[in-house]
């Protein structure tokens, strides 16, 4: 069950770099709002809710955090049209792209991005 809620909701967890991306989260439309609540990550925990729009996507609000914790949305990988639309988001992927180490690199590949340089 826990890895069915995990692949609808596209929840992919990043310990050492404090983050919990979200890709294209998705909820059936038998099921219109889903809460988690105290999903760990790292030395954070955080509680989020789901809810299924009209048009089949599904957005999500933090309504409860402790600890340090990024929660984003990201495109799948290679999105041909990927949600970096915004100054903020276009910022926060190239900041990405330009982070050194082993962490960074995981997230590149985790993320849709290319190899680490």
């Amino acid at each position: 069950m826990i890895q069915l809620v995990q692949a609808l909701l596209g929840i992919y967890p990043f310990a050492p770099a404090q983050m919990l991306a979200l890709v294209r989260p998705r909820l059936p439309e038998w099921l219109p709002t889903l809460t988690i609540r105290k999903l760990r990550v790292g030395g954070a925990d955080v509680s989020i809710r789901f809810e299924r729009n009209r048009d089949g996507s599904t957005s999500f609000d933090v309504i409860e955090r402790h600890g340090t914790l990024v929660v984003t949305e990201v495109p799948p990988p290679q999105d041909v049209n990927p949600m970096a639309e915004t100054f903020a988001e276009r910022a926060k992927l190239w900041l990405l792209d330009l982070a050194p180490g082993r962490v960074a690199g995981a997230l590149r590949l985790a993320l849709g991005g290319d190899d680490p340089p």
